[in-house]
């Protein structure tokens, strides 16, 4: 690995950055501008972004959350980076996370935790515990990308079975599917969610962060909501997040109505319809550990390579 043949360029503007974010296969909406955005706005991190280049050809993008106690510096890297090439080389991979680990560590007085945008195989780990970090435990990250490239019948077609009868019997109910940008609607949404949360003692995305993001729509990244309707009751919501070529669904509320009804299949099935109309290319399914219900859709699963730290 050349010391010279990577570099790390912190001057990066708006324009250029979604430019660069565009061109990347599979984007994550952690890593996005607006997201860091509204992390700034909701929980007063700071955001350092950059760009890493081998041989003056951009590879990846690195946002970086950060917030100050005292002398130290925390910083945090959320499914990051985003690689601009189609598939990085173990040597390219290795460069990159060199480069991250030297610009964040104790010497400069600073404490990493980096969810690595890397997917979980032995290769990968031993790339970063040879670099010198941490892993943390716990349970990996898994989802689920679905390829909205795809023809609406084979999407339909490549529904596990049971899923699409669930999704049959919703049809014949007179449910309808809204999709609305009024702040009306996500207040309705967040109080849902709130409710749902308290009964079942989970915590979720913040509402700050929510909000925030809600409120920095723009022409390239946009959040919406979605529900659910049966005889002018709203049975089904949910909030998506568009960045990119990807979208994301950031909350999934149904009543007990809307059970009886699988309204919840209604609405999630809508939703990657209404997203694969917007042109998307990709809907993330979210976290799919322990969700039988999201992986009833036809998706490509993955798991990535868990939480590290990184000290010196």
């Amino acid at each position: 690995m050349e010391s010279n043949k990577y570099k790390i360029n912190f001057k990066i503007e708006y324009q250029q950055w979604l430019q660069y974010f565009s061109s990347v296969e599979k984007p994550n909406l952690s890593q996005s501008w607006h997201y860091g955005d509204a992390k700034m706005k909701s929980h007063r991190w700071k955001i350092i972004r950059a760009i890493v280049s081998e041989n003056e050809k951009p590879i990846a993008l690195i946002q970086v959350w950060y917030k100050k106690i005292l002398f130290f510096k925390f910083a945090r890297i959320s499914y990051g980076p985003l690689w601009i090439i189609p598939t990085p080389s173990l040597e390219q991979i290795q460069a990159i996370f060199y480069i991250i680990k030297k610009q964040w560590c104790l010497k400069k007085l600073c404490v990493l935790s980096i969810a690595p945008n890397l997917k979980n195989s032995s290769e990968n780990n031993n790339v970063l515990e040879n670099l010198g970090f941490f892993k943390r435990k716990g349970m990996q990250y898994e989802s689920g990308l679905i390829d909205l490239t795809q023809s609406i019948e084979t999407l339909r077609c490549n529904l596990r079975q049971n899923w699409r009868n669930q999704l049959n019997f919703a049809e014949k109910k007179e449910l309808i599917f809204t999709v609305s940008d009024y702040d009306s609607d996500f207040q309705w949404l967040i109080a849902c969610f709130n409710t749902f949360r308290n009964e079942k003692n989970f915590y979720g995305h913040s509402v700050k962060l929510l909000r925030a993001l809600w409120q920095s729509n723009t022409e390239y990244q946009k959040t919406n909501v979605g529900f659910v309707t049966h005889h002018n009751e709203k049975v089904a919501g949910i909030l998506i997040a568009q960045s990119g070529a990807s979208c994301v669904p950031l909350i999934i509320w149904v009543n007990k109505n809307g059970r009886k009804l699988n309204a919840g299949n209604f609405l999630l099935w809508n939703s990657v319809l209404y997203s694969k109309k917007q042109g998307t290319l990709w809907f993330d399914l979210g976290s799919i550990i322990n969700n039988t219900f999201k992986t009833g859709l036809p998706h490509i699963p993955f798991q990535l390579i868990g939480e590290y730290y990184g000290f010196i």
